[in-house]
């Protein structure tokens, strides 16, 4: 967040992953805080792994982290980019 916001630099892009949450919801979360906190039009979002690469969970944390992933703050996935 603070390098779309800084002038020293150029964020050409973001890659996300599966983690606490299905890489479904974490693309839109990454494109809802994207858009929140001014990000170029056309910033481009890369999903990356939709699963765990080395050893396999059975859950999420959801429990942590709401079922939105972003602990119900309301700024919610507004899907992909």
């Amino acid at each position: 967040m603070l390098a779309l916001r800084s002038t020293e630099v150029e964020v050409v892009g973001i890659t996300c992953t599966h983690g606490n949450i299905g890489v479904d919801l974490v693309e839109g979360n990454v494109c809802a805080i994207a858009d929140a906190v001014g990000a170029p039009a056309g910033l481009r979002v890369w999903v990356g792994a939709d699963r765990p690469l080395v050893q396999a969970r059975d859950k999420d944390a959801t429990e942590w982290h709401g079922a939105d992933g972003l602990g119900g703050t309301g700024l919610g996935a507004r899907g992909g980019a």
